[in-house]
């Protein structure tokens, strides 16, 4: 098993963890050089985050997983809630943020730094949890120390831990790319959301445009969604949507931005 670990498949492992931590981790320094009291818009926008979409979102799934156990076996039910419910949730506390943040600073970089946190800690809770442990389990695999990963493992836990570690080695290497290319289509996604909330806070669009924001996050989350119910199987395929979306997304916002940055 350890022979079989690609050094590609560890290399596209690192890179991906170096840009879902890289890239939140030089945004925030940026926007702390721009100007004084950025550093507190990117905590608060992070603490925001958390709130809305790690412990509220998550309590509320719990509740629809107890009150409708099968939801996940109805993809159409399924996504629409799990699609609405983010929007809802990260949008909400999206608002709540900024409008605390704009009372004392209402300029465009409060909205701009406060996407970098929501956007970033996601990032970096991703890559720290999840990317990271692709590349030590890689590295550890290549190294010989599969039966220490495996040591005082039996049964049913044992028959799974090979599992993965089997679905890892078969796994193209290319695939181990698909987590930093996503958190960083994903911190730019927050980013030109937060800028449309920024907008709303700011006057520079009616209230409706938190649900335009609001739209917009659930749309993105459907491909997700229907990744996880099963109706679509290629990871690169709901990726290039991902990068389509967000291209759009980012576009559409810009320019709405430099219309509205006169009133």
């Amino acid at each position: 098993m350890e022979q079989s670990v690609s050094t590609l498949s560890i290399v596209c492992a690192a890179l991906s963890l170096a840009a879902a931590v890289g890239l939140p981790i030089a945004l925030t320094i940026w926007c702390a050089r721009r100007r004084r009291g950025m550093l507190r818009a990117v905590l608060i926008g992070a603490l925001c985050f958390v709130l809305g979409a790690l412990v509220l979102e998550q309590l509320l799934h719990l509740l629809m997983m107890t009150l409708v156990p099968n939801l996940q076996q109805m993809p159409v039910l399924f996504t629409v809630y799990t699609a609405l419910a983010a929007g809802f949730f990260e949008e909400t506390a999206r608002l709540i943020g900024l409008r605390f943040l704009c009372k004392k600073d209402p300029g465009v970089l409060t909205g701009f730094a406060y996407g970098v946190g929501h956007g970033g800690i996601e990032a970096l809770v991703i890559g720290i949890v999840g990317l990271s442990g692709n590349l030590v389990t890689l590295l550890m695999m290549k190294s010989g120390q599969t039966a220490s990963m495996l040591s005082g493992l039996s049964g049913e836990q044992l028959a799974v831990a090979r599992q993965q570690l089997d679905a890892l080695l078969a796994a193209p290497s290319l695939d181990f790319l698909q987590g930093g290319v996503e958190r960083v289509m994903t911190v730019c996604l927050h980013i030109a959301l937060s800028m449309i909330v920024w907008m709303v806070v700011t006057k520079r669009l009616p209230k409706w445009g938190y649900f335009v924001a609001v739209g917009l996050h659930a749309g993105v989350d459907v491909f997700a969604a229907l990744y996880q119910a099963g109706v679509m199987h290629s990871v690169w395929a709901i990726e290039g949507l991902i990068a389509l979306y967000t291209a759009v997304v980012c576009a559409g916002v810009y320019r709405t931005l430099k219309a509205r940055m006169t009133v």
